[in-house]
């Protein structure tokens, strides 16, 4: 129980440190551009606050209506619907291995916020430079999923080795082992989970290419 509330106290924390995320200015590769997101909230910005007013829907009308709404509204939603997936098999996985559903509950409820956050700032990172700065790699869509995708679980599976040693006690065996498998298991679900999106932008964001998700703005 107390490995269970240190993870969450640690979850707790980390939201509250990045409550910024949504106030944050998205990346921009041109000074114009820079100054003009300084006046803009960024989607998950304007969601929330639509959603504290009653006014969602028209919140998400009006997202629709552009190419960076699109892109934005594609990034918020595709980080949630990851770290939902992707909790669940960090989950299962902690179960199997440690046989303690306390810890392994702990470790899937603490990487949530933990992982949501820093897989926000992983897709505005591709989104606003990565795409931006080198577009042989965007017009290969395999490729950049590929090196996305390990890219990702390197830093992913950092995050729950540290939040499996304190769901665990301490145990490194353990906390080892439930990065590594997740590391194999994860690659393919991000690799399905990139193409999954790709028929979801091409069908629902007709604004947005699904070819790269996002391109640079001019």
């Amino acid at each position: 129980m107390k490995r269970a509330l240190l993870i969450c106290a640690l979850a707790l924390a980390t939201t509250a440190a990045s409550a910024p995320v949504s106030a944050l200015p998205r990346l921009r590769i041109r000074t114009r551009d820079r100054a003009k997101s300084d006046k803009q909230p960024n989607a998950l910005t304007r969601l929330v606050i639509a959603a504290k007013k009653g006014k969602l829907k028209e919140e998400l009308r009006e997202l629709m209506k552009s190419e960076t709404g699109q892109k934005e509204l594609v990034k918020v939603l595709k980080s949630t619907s990851w770290r939902l997936a992707a909790s669940a098999d960090t989950a299962a996985w902690a179960y199997i291995i440690t046989g303690d559903p306390v810890a392994a509950a702990a470790v899937s409820l603490g990487e949530m916020p933990t992982k949501l956050t820093l897989r926000y700032f992983y897709e505005s990172l591709w989104t606003n430079v990565l795409d931006a700065r080198v577009p042989s790699l965007a017009k290969r869509a395999n490729l950049r999923d590929g090196v996305k995708v390990v890219g990702w679980r390197v830093l992913g599976s950092l995050d729950t080795f540290v939040l499996a040693m304190l769901g665990t006690g301490g145990d490194a065996k353990s906390a080892g082992m439930i990065a590594g498998v997740e590391a194999v298991t994860k690659i393919g679900l991000d690799f399905a989970h990139e193409k999954a999106w790709r028929k979801v932008v091409k069908r629902w964001f007709p604004k947005v290419d699904p070819a790269a998700l996002a391109k640079p703005e001019h």
